[in-house]
């Protein structure tokens, strides 16, 4: 009877050890799944951006010739700066700041309100880079006599701030590209499409701009190339200390407005003026104007086919 009431006692901590042995295993198998899905999403993002960056390097290639052709006529070339202002103005008040505020989940006036505050946080941002650069050159200036270095200030500042949102640019498309590819789908030909020529409009932009400053084609291409690569340098790092989600979210609540604001800040500061000014008659005003609407209309078209063919997979289901 002693020996049957020390095995019957036995009985409680054998099944605790079992159930502890279970829970043990089970915790294993739950990190080294999440370890597999962790590792399977980074180089899934990789390859992603990876992708990414070959696309953009080949728009930036096949722009050239028609990047050369542009720069041989001023006429042309003026025509196209009021493309490039109305597509900077459509891409921020139709596509930017929609997509940034359904990707944030906003829905409370106190996150309306945040979202502006850094709306105004990238324009005021501009104004101080910009009055910085202009402080700076004049210092220059005085100092060397040289008459160009006045004349050059407000296309340097220009083109300073242009290629601070292609890096911004490119920092969220880098994020956003796994979105895309992660989630398979029957769309992702079209979505692929639609975001091609998303990019192809803003390198043509960007080319435009530094066009209008004086740069050569050559050394405008450099420079796109330089920011394609810091941003992914800089995506790529971020990833590896944070994860992907947290990046994410990061880049939609913060980056994304502040881009949005540098943006109006280079529309309405330095492109619209300058498509307002000098202008040759009647003609060139209206051209300026059906230019206008034209990329306006291009932009809407692309976002309402993306609406249509391709719904915005969660950032939850690559966490």
């Amino acid at each position: 009877m002693k020996i049957l009431y020390n095995c019957t006692s036995s009985l409680p901590e054998l099944n605790i050890s079992i159930i502890s042995i279970k829970s043990i295993a089970k915790d294993e198998h739950s990190h080294k799944l999440a370890s597999y899905k962790q590792s399977l999403q980074s180089y899934t993002m990789n390859d992603s951006i990876l992708l990414f960056n070959i696309v953009h390097i080949i728009i930036i290639f096949l722009l050239i010739p028609l990047v050369i052709i542009l720069r041989r006529s001023s006429f042309f070339l003026s025509i196209f700066l009021s493309f490039t202002a109305g597509g900077f103005m459509a891409n921020i008040f139709l596509r930017l700041l929609p997509d940034f505020i359904n990707l944030s989940g906003i829905t409370n006036q106190q996150q309306h309100n945040r979202a502006g505050c850094f709306i105004l946080m990238g324009v005021f941002f501009s104004f101080g880079i910009e009055k910085f650069l202009r402080h700076l050159q004049r210092t220059l200036l005085l100092n060397s006599h040289d008459e160009q270095t006045d004349f050059m200030t407000s296309a340097n500042t220009l083109i300073f701030l242009v290629l601070l949102t292609n890096v911004l640019h490119n920092f969220t498309n880098n994020l956003d590209t796994p979105l895309t590819f992660i989630n398979r789908s029957i769309f992702d030909l079209t979505e692929a499409t639609i975001k091609i020529s998303f990019e192809i409009l803003h390198v043509l932009y960007g080319y435009i701009i530094f066009l209008n400053c004086g740069w050569t084609p050559t050394k405008a291409m450099r420079y796109f190339l330089l920011t394609a690569m810091i941003s992914s340098i800089v995506c790529v790092s971020s990833v590896q200390f944070q994860s992907y989600t947290n990046v994410q979210n990061w880049s939609n609540q913060i980056l994304s407005p502040i881009m949005a604001g540098t943006l109006i800040y280079i529309s309405t500061v330095h492109i619209i003026p300058k498509v307002m000014k000098n202008n040759q008659g009647t003609k060139t005003t209206l051209l300026k104007a059906v230019a206008s609407i034209m990329s306006v209309f291009i932009v809407l078209s692309l976002k309402q086919y993306e609406k249509v063919f391709f719904r915005k997979p969660s950032m939850n289901s690559i966490s």
